[in-house]
């Protein structure tokens, strides 16, 4: 994950530099989301579950401390929302959008999944580790975006995986 970050923040860096040096005649515009959940329409049944859908569903399955100290997301459907507002009239120059819903605890996950999907064999999530917000308001006002919410995010992602038979279920009496 240590590299991972750094790639994002090197890359972001390139940007910035290639802006400043070649002062493009063209708009750029970056977008920085966290955690992105929901339907994963490239994922094969069974097959290539990963990324942050892939650590959400190993969040919610084993009772070891959670990649992500906190719930921090961004609905795929939000994601893709942003890009398309971003080529309207109103995105010039070079702007940069930090996408995410509003954070929210792995209690509330926790009592979120337990309550929508009894059936399912969920390990107690541990407690966030983690503490902080993502002020995503720039792109809310700018671009006009709502974030669905974190039930969104992890309904859509935990439906799909349901579908594909990727979740233990149990029998409920």
């Amino acid at each position: 994950m240590v590299q991972y970050r750094a790639s994002k923040v090197a890359s972001y860096q390139a940007i910035i530099d290639f802006v400043q040096e070649h002062k493009p005649s063209f708009d750029v515009t970056t977008f920085h989301p966290s955690w992105v959940y929901g339907r994963n329409p490239v994922q094969e049944p069974r097959d290539n579950l990963s990324g942050s859908c892939g650590a959400l569903v190993l969040t919610l399955l084993s009772p070891e401390r959670p990649i992500n100290g906190q719930f921090l997301g961004v609905h795929v459907d939000d994601v893709a929302a942003a890009h398309v507002k971003a080529l309207g009239e109103s995105t010039r120059g070079f702007q940069s959008f930090l996408l995410s819903a509003p954070r929210r605890s792995w209690e509330e996950v926790n009592a979120f999944v337990r309550h929508e999907y009894p059936s399912v064999a969920w390990r107690l999530i541990p407690e966030d580790w983690m503490n902080y917000a993502v002020d995503s308001s720039k792109a809310e006002k700018e671009l006009g975006l709502k974030f669905k919410s974190m039930e969104d995010q992890v309904r859509d992602t935990v439906d799909q995986q349901l579908e594909f038979g990727k979740l233990p279920v149990q029998s409920v009496l």
